[in-house]
């Protein structure tokens, strides 16, 4: 079976925040992913669980059943073993995806003040928001931290810590022209309480 590296690149920073971003896209989970997301911000000291994405470029089908399979009955000794404590550099694994990680990533691009700007929107539900293309640089944008579940809502400040406007944001779509309220609840809510 062809080595498999586990690092950031194809590993997020906590759980889904909903099975159904993965399309039709094969995977399995090794625990139940729902349980384990938190609307907080992740924090590595916690040890985060996270889902591992094999991509098609490198792994066949046939070998990503086989880590589906391993992982399946063996994995969850090996986390018992090595992962649980705090401060651990090794992965929570919780399921293994079929795609690339960067796949999976909801892109939103817009216009603010005549400049490309880009909502990203991370498997593990954080929401990061920056200039160009990608949106991998961090600015203020009145949006909250993570989409929070139940409801895939996401909070827009409100009052005088706001970011973007409702109406701002009707103006950023993804590449299939769709807005962010297409997949989110967007909910306006004072800044002060934007993660809960």
């Amino acid at each position: 079976m062809k080595s498999l590296r586990i690092d950031a690149v194809n590993t997020d920073w906590g759980p889904p925040y909903a099975d159904d971003l993965y399309g039709n896209a094969p995977r399995t989970y090794l625990t139940d992913a729902s349980v384990l997301y938190r609307n907080e911000p992740d924090n590595a000291v916690q040890h985060p669980s996270t889902m591992v994405y094999l991509s098609p470029k490198r792994f066949s089908r046939a070998t990503f059943d086989l880590y589906a399979r391993f992982m399946e009955s063996e994995w969850p000794a090996i986390d018992q073993k090595f992962g649980q404590r705090e401060y651990s550099r090794f992965p929570h694994i919780i399921g293994l995806v079929y795609g690339e990680q960067e796949r999976f990533v909801r892109l939103f691009r817009g216009q603010l003040q005549g400049r490309d700007y880009t909502i990203r929107v991370e498997p593990d539900g954080r929401i990061r928001f920056g200039a160009g293309r990608n949106g991998s640089s961090e600015e203020y944008s009145g949006l909250s931290e993570k989409i929070q579940m139940q409801g895939k809502v996401i909070y827009v400040a409100t009052g005088e810590q706001a970011g973007l406007s409702m109406s701002q944001l009707q103006g950023y779509t993804d590449a299939q022209g769709k807005r962010l309220s297409d997949y989110f609840k967007l909910v306006e809510k004072p800044a002060l309480n934007l993660r809960h």
